[in-house]
């Protein structure tokens, strides 16, 4: 995230870094250009930002990819044309001018 508040907080305006996730009406920050003897985690009042904006990084993208095809595979359900060996005694068959309409008739091409 990349935050730019409109009154300063400890004597910085703009911070960026990871969200970590909310307390009440503030966001908790992970800095990434904290100094050594700075806190590495701030929490910012909502009300105080001017301007706030996500980030995309390549790891985020990574993950919410992960998600969306994980939600897919979870929620996809098995159809006749996907799984033919499961529905094939079920599935409608050609039916042979020649009249022999048996099912090993039709398998073997006849």
């Amino acid at each position: 995230m990349k935050i730019e508040l409109a009154v300063a907080r400890e004597g910085r305006r703009r911070f960026r870094g990871l969200l970590v996730g909310a307390e009440g009406d503030a966001a908790r920050i992970r800095r990434d250009d904290a100094d050594p003897d700075e806190a590495s985690e701030v929490l910012l009042p909502i009300a105080d930002m001017a301007e706030a904006k996500v980030m995309l990084s390549d790891d985020l993208i990574a993950q919410s990819l992960k998600r969306g095809k994980d939600a897919e595979r979870g929620s996809r359900k098995p159809t006749p044309w996907r799984d033919t060996r499961r529905n094939r005694a079920d599935s409608p068959q050609p039916i042979r001018p020649n009249g022999n309409n048996s099912r090993a008739a039709l398998n073997e091409g006849d």
